[in-house]
């Protein structure tokens, strides 16, 4: 009969959690201390007895991080028995909380035990009322003190925990914010953390798992203390609907003998300005709230926003808005590199998320930005490994998510969807080229050598649409940059393509082929087909659509390219804001409007006056970078720009 192994966990409350998963998900022999208790009472000798017994028997020790510099020191003679594991915390979701303390360095608690809100303490010591304070509760103060930047830390202290331990939090944080919250409070996690953790250390270190639904029969711990809520504004950023309901710790709620947990934001301000009264506030440690965001908050921009809205009948409509909405304030006064219009993001991407791509040729930098980051840039359609990366290249691989080429027009989107479920099966099978070879009339640079038959031609159509619908079935998120509204479709059957009838294979034949400059309803049309499909097959999908800000090449109306441009991107950017402006699960980046505004006088232009400068591409992805992919400004490096694909540039080979 095998024993039983003997785990020791050393930690705070961290432990005594994992601890009773593990007891329930294996046949594992657990103890924990909760060393933070020892340490408080000051007395190493005590914790040295208690931790020697213990370790004596344990043939593996866990030590959370916080507590590796106070312990090490002192237990020299079971060092190679401890192994680090991580302490998870998160600011990103409660950016609010605070301890408070008086000045004679007692902690001051609330109905939600120690944990204080910074907004509420500050509305005392500053003598607001309660309304006032409530007023501060809004997106333009939460800007001013930084509250929504929050997650790029979390995930600093993510990295900083993996490097120590070599457990994947990073991975761990990306997956668990997909489902909100995943601590009650900064440091107290959720059942589903412990979890993770227990079957982690059960894998790493052979330990067979005897049970799987551990929250079946431990029902999370944190629950029965302080829940405090995802405020709205701050839930928002990071995909998911907040609240400002309070959850009291049952303790409190039984001593005070209140009917709910559940408190109000309004309830929560009442009783704790009720309770810093008693204190005094020349008895309350404030020195936090001199320097820094508060101590530049009382006056400025973000507090006279809020303020006013208690007085919004006395002003004029635009006297309380925030300074992105007017030109002087967000575009002149500032240097050409601090332009950001993104005001906010719909959702963030993390590096765990499958990212897809497709669209016209400024998509590709989108993807390679993604590369560079080490995000999961999502590809289906993947090449042999005999090939070099210069045959890779040539033959549209890692070009896109799936080897479809240029997607220029959101028709050919649609058309390829349809193709793939089988209710569209256009008459245009195969084209043939000068060389006697043959093209994919919908991917005609695709093979730069065509095809030696229209069955090799098929057979590569089947396994790329076996691709492209893996693609939509798992990817979560699908950026698409809408490039063109001009195409040349089939008078038989409708079928775009991405290149007329002649410039890569086929013959132009002015009875079977036509142009065609689709309008905003069609494009709307469009998308919104799309988007259909997509939440369909992948209902936790998400889509990002920009549009390409790079001039049209040429234009089959009969006006001038320049008016024809206008045109075009004026109905892309127009459908782009109609499709995605009411719906959480479609944003909009604005790569467009930061190339091609007058703020940067021409300069993200090249001399062809179309060619997009790398100091552009850099402003672009820079923004990208901040607000999607949630990386500080410090933490930005230069994008690598490289050539692009571009079936377009055969249209002026002449």
């Amino acid at each position: 009969m095998v024993s039983k192994k003997n785990v020791l966990l050393i930690g705070d409350c961290h432990v005594r959690h994992t601890s009773a998963c593990l007891g329930v998900m294996s046949e594992v022999n657990v103890d924990y201390i909760r060393l933070n208790d020892l340490l408080k009472k000051g007395n190493n000798d005590e914790f040295i007895e208690e931790f020697e017994s213990k370790a004596e028997d344990a043939e593996i020790i866990y030590l959370t991080t916080p507590y590796r510099d106070k312990l090490l020191p002192l237990c020299e003679k079971f060092e190679k028995k401890i192994e680090l594991m991580p302490f998870i915390r998160s600011t990103a979701f409660h950016p609010d909380i605070i301890t408070c303390r008086t000045k004679d360095n007692e902690r001051v608690f609330t109905l939600m035990h120690n944990n204080n809100s910074a907004i509420i303490l500050y509305g005392f010591l500053n003598e607001l009322t309660i309304d006032e304070t409530m007023l501060l509760f809004c997106e333009e103060v939460f800007e001013h003190l930084n509250y929504f930047n929050q997650w790029s830390r979390s995930l600093t202290w993510a990295r900083s925990e993996e490097r120590l331990t070599n457990w994947p939090v990073l991975q761990w944080y990306q997956k668990w914010v997909k489902d909100g919250s995943f601590v009650h409070t900064v440091n107290h996690p959720t059942m589903n953390v412990y979890i993770e953790l227990s079957r982690f250390l059960l894998a790493k270190n052979g330990f067979p798992e005897k049970f799987n639904e551990t929250e079946i029969v431990i029902p999370d711990p944190g629950l029965r203390y302080s829940v405090w809520p995802v405020y709205p504004e701050v839930a928002e950023r990071l995909g998911f609907e907040g609240t400002y309901n309070f959850t009291m710790p049952i303790s409190i709620q039984k001593k005070y003998d209140y009917a709910e947990r559940s408190i109000s934001l309004r309830e929560f301000i009442e009783d704790c300005f009720a309770r810093y009264s008693k204190i005094g506030i020349d008895n309350i440690a404030s020195e936090n709230f001199e320097e820094g965001r508060f101590g530049s908050l009382m006056g400025s921009k973000a507090f006279n926003i809020a303020m006013n809205k208690k007085n919004t009948k006395t002003n004029h409509p635009y006297s309380v808005l925030p300074d992105y909405k007017f030109w002087r304030r967000s575009v002149t006064k500032l240097d050409m590199h601090e332009i950001d219009p993104v005001i906010r993001a719909k959702f963030p991407i993390l590096q765990t998320d499958k990212v897809a791509t497709a669209g016209s040729c400024f998509a590709q930098h989108l993807a390679r930005t993604l590369k560079q980051y080490n995000f999961n840039y999502f590809v289906t359609e993947k090449p042999n490994a005999e090939l070099s990366k210069e045959q890779r290249k040539k033959r549209n691989y890692d070009v896109y998510s799936a080897r479809y080429g240029n997607i220029y027009t959101t028709r050919h989107l649609v058309q390829m969807v349809e193709r793939i479920n089988g209710t569209f099966i256009p008459n245009d099978n195969a084209w043939l080229r000068d060389d006697e070879r043959f093209v994919d009339p919908f991917r005609p640079l695709i093979e730069p050598n065509g095809f030696d038959t229209v069955e090799e031609l098929e057979n590569s159509r089947r396994e790329h649409f076996d691709s492209v619908i893996e693609m939509f079935e798992n990817l979560d998120i699908f950026l698409f940059t809408l490039g063109l509204t001009e195409a040349w479709r089939s008078k038989v059957d409708g079928a775009v393509f991405p290149l007329p009838p002649g410039v890569a294979g086929g013959v132009m034949d002015y009875e079977k082929y036509e142009f065609v400059n689709f309008t905003a309803n069609m494009v709307v049309e469009d998308l919104e087909k799309f988007a259909e499909f997509l939440f369909q097959i992948n209902p936790n999908a998400k889509i990002m659509l920009t549009v390409s800000p790079v001039p049209m090449i040429a234009t089959y109306e009969d006006c001038h390219v320049i008016t024809s441009t206008t045109y075009s991107k004026s109905v892309l950017r127009v459908a782009a804001e109609e499709v995605s402006k009411e719906k959480t699960n479609i944003a909009y980046f604005p790569s467009y409007e930061v190339i091609t505004s007058n703020f940067n006088r021409g300069r993200y232009y090249s001399d062809d006056l179309r060619s997009v400068t790398e100091e552009g591409l850099q402003h672009v992805m820079r923004l990208l970078i901040r607000h999607y992919m949630l990386f500080e400004d410090d933490e930005i490096e230069e994008i690598n720009i490289h050539d692009i694909v571009c079936e377009e540039e055969f249209l002026d080979l002449v």
